[in-house]
């Protein structure tokens, strides 16, 4: 169950919600609308907010935090989710774990 972004990823995310000094993304899963995932009918979801105390997974790149809450993070019971960017563009590469035979790629642009 880790979160991992990748530097360029994050400075992506610094430049598009305009953080200065660091900042804080939270990502969580939806039902409706957002960045598509492996789970059908959900989403993931972005969005600015200030590290919890319940954020209970935390990856921190240059400078910008990301957390996934607790009562969120059974998006990563069998997947680790690496944030990359490609062609200006994120990524949101869902990485099974040992013996879990499928893997995801979703993307979404900012506009």
């Amino acid at each position: 169950m880790t979160l991992e972004v990748m530097p360029d990823a994050a400075l992506w995310f610094k430049k598009e919600f305009g953080f200065t000094n660091g900042g804080n993304i939270r990502i969580y899963p939806k039902i409706y609308g957002g960045i598509p995932t492996i789970f059908p009918n959900y989403y993931l979801g972005i969005k600015s907010q200030p590290v919890t105390e319940d954020g209970v997974v935390v990856e921190t790149a240059v400078g910008v935090s990301f957390q996934i809450l607790e009562n969120d993070t059974w998006i990563l019971n069998d997947f680790d989710l690496r944030l990359e960017l490609e062609n200006n563009d994120i990524k949101y590469h869902f990485i099974p774990h040992e013996g879990v035979s499928l893997d995801a790629v979703s993307g979404a642009s900012a506009h």
